[in-house]
């Protein structure tokens, strides 16, 4: 992706949140979970950026899969250390 190419981590975030809220809605599990370890290593890779908004992308997070910020927030923790 070349948002994540260039560290655009905010812009990154964004498209596979937009991804990810196409495969939910068309019940694509398989895409879904590629997305969302994407969306993890972007956030991993992003926790020094000023310019990323942590709570903005977990909220969104949080509405497209229907649960709560806090768990949005255990999402990307689990899968790096699912190792994925």
């Amino acid at each position: 992706m070349v948002a994540e190419e260039l560290e655009n981590w905010q812009e990154a975030a964004n498209y596979l949140l937009q991804a990810l809220e196409i495969f939910v809605a068309f019940k694509d599990t398989h895409s879904g979970g590629i997305a969302t370890r994407s969306l993890a290593r972007v956030w991993q890779a992003a926790q020094s950026s000023p310019d990323f908004d942590k709570e903005a992308i977990l909220n969104r997070l949080a509405t497209i899969l229907n649960i709560t910020p806090g768990q949005a927030q255990a999402l990307p923790e689990q899968t790096d250390n699912d190792g994925s």
